[in-house]
């Protein structure tokens, strides 16, 4: 007897809980994307940005101090080289002195020693001071060439140490910059992925909620609850009778049967009177002719008359009560009822 309206839930299925907590899987599964969308669009975090840029700034500092200090190097290992040149060049050039002197000198004592003047022992002891500077001289060049060799080769290396760190430290910073630079960032690619994945997610709440919805059945009318067919924990035992009968018993209606032969005085808009055959209901109720079938069939209705023809041909007529009478009798549904139309 309780009343619904339609579209109202009257039972729920027993899937009803697998489908509810699908459906908020689902639910968190979007607000996941959405964050995600939000994340992609907004870019690296600021802490990460500032990392980087204090490693960059890191790379140019020690950039700027190698540069000071590699630069200091050759300009030390420069100037010993020039200072060993410098010492050596007058090195030999006062060796080199000394030599022509003796050679003169050798010379002289050659002629002296021609004239008797002196003995042949001066005079050898003068060629072996001519030989001994001519020796000196080629050890002080040999010595010149060596120095500034080991020097240059220095000098050499140092520059090439000075390339390879100060460009080891570029290719950081340039690693750095270029890493900055992408967490930075927002690539349309990477929104269009997270914003599909948006569109899917809502998508499947939606699946999900149609899905929980047909675990629900709701009542297609408004109307009242005339029988339960089946109840808690029960399984549908018949389809065409379902979970509950529901009826417009705002709105009742009779069904007449009219035999063949009388249907055609029968018209819509038609008067009747109906009481009830087994004194359901006391007085008369009033309605009006709102159908016709178009079916001749046979008589369902077995009155109490025994010489009634049970074989008869009839019409089925519908006749909507007044509201009044409809109210009456709501709670009456297939009660039998004698039906006067009037012709």
């Amino acid at each position: 007897g309780q009343r619904v309206n339609q579209g109202q839930p009257i039972a729920i299925l027993d899937n009803h809980s697998r489908l509810s907590a699908a459906l908020e899987q689902t639910k968190g599964q979007l607000q996941l994307a959405y964050a995600n969308v939000a994340k992609v669009q907004a870019g690296a975090q600021t802490g990460e940005i500032e990392a980087q840029k204090a490693a960059i700034a890191r790379y140019e500092a020690q950039l700027k101090g190698e540069k000071v200090a590699q630069q200091a190097t050759i300009s030390r290992i420069l100037a010993e080289l020039q200072g060993q040149k410098d010492v050596l060049r007058a090195t030999v050039a006062r060796v080199d002195a000394e030599r022509r002197n003796a050679q003169v000198e050798v010379g002289r004592y050659d002629t002296l020693f021609k004239e008797g003047a002196i003995s042949g022992q001066d005079r050898d002891r003068r060629r072996l001071s001519a030989e001994t500077s001519t020796q000196q001289l080629n050890e002080s060049q040999a010595s010149r060439i060596q120095a500034t060799s080991t020097l240059e080769q220095q000098l050499a290396e140092a520059k090439a140490n000075r390339d390879k760190t100060l460009m080891t430290i570029q290719k950081q910073i340039d690693e750095a910059k270029a890493t900055l630079s992408k967490i930075m960032e927002v690539r349309p690619t990477d929104v269009r992925v997270v914003q599909a994945q948006v569109i899917s997610s809502a998508a499947a709440v939606k699946q999900a909620q149609a899905d929980l919805d047909l675990s629900y059945v709701r009542a297609p009318i408004n109307g009242e609850i005339i029988k339960i067919h089946t109840k808690p924990g029960e399984t549908v035992a018949d389809p065409k009778k379902g979970i509950a009968q529901i009826g417009r018993t705002d709105r009742m209606l009779t069904v007449a049967e009219v035999a063949e032969e009388d249907i055609g005085k029968v018209h819509l808009g038609q008067r009747a009177t109906i009481t009830s055959e087994n004194h359901a209901f006391n007085g008369e109720l009033h309605g009006t002719v709102i159908n016709i079938g178009r079916q001749i069939g046979k008589n369902d209705i077995q009155g109490t008359d025994p010489a009634a023809d049970v074989d008869a041909r009839v019409v089925e007529v519908k006749i909507a009560l007044s509201p009044e009478d409809s109210q009456r009798v709501s709670g009456l549904t297939y009660g039998k009822v004698v039906v006067e139309i009037n012709i």
